[in-house]
């Protein structure tokens, strides 16, 4: 196995919970939004630009009846939408706007690098819930990119 893989087998093995300053609590509409993560600490480290730290993030979603969209990007476009789909019989293809979702009352952990991942983009799909983020594995070593 690869040091990469070994790393993150290592760090979903221990997901850890959240921890007394290190949890954002965001309320989230049904409007499109991009979050900067570079201006977070996170498990202490600062972020660093060219970085190739890898770390788990929990997200949850706090409401018991929408969904909760969302997706990470390298910049703030927030061209996030929902109802956007490749039509039936069509070729497949990417876009900016489509995302994954959180059920209601639900969590999922994501591992992100945070030299891309520098923006966490949300929406609910009709009204307000409470996203809660916060690193639940340990981070990577900080080494620039080659």
């Amino acid at each position: 196995m690869s040091m990469v893989i070994n790393e993150a087998v290592s760090q979903d093995a221990n997901i850890q919970p959240p921890r007394r300053g290190q949890v954002v609590a965001l309320t989230v509409d049904a409007t499109p939004r991009a979050y900067a993560l570079t201006g977070l600490t996170l498990n202490a480290q600062k972020f660093q630009q060219n970085s190739n730290e890898h770390l788990f993030l929990t997200l949850r979603n706090d409401n018991a009846t929408t969904n909760l969209y969302y997706l990470f990007s390298d910049v703030t476009s927030a061209a996030l939408d929902p109802t956007l789909a490749v039509a039936a019989g069509s070729p497949l293809a990417f876009s900016d706007a489509y995302g994954d979702f959180i059920p209601p009352s639900s969590a999922v952990n994501v591992r992100i690098q945070r030299g891309i991942d520098k923006f966490l983009i949300v929406r609910t799909g009709t009204g307000t819930a409470i996203l809660r983020l916060y690193p639940s594995s340990e981070s990577s070593l900080q080494i620039g990119a080659s």
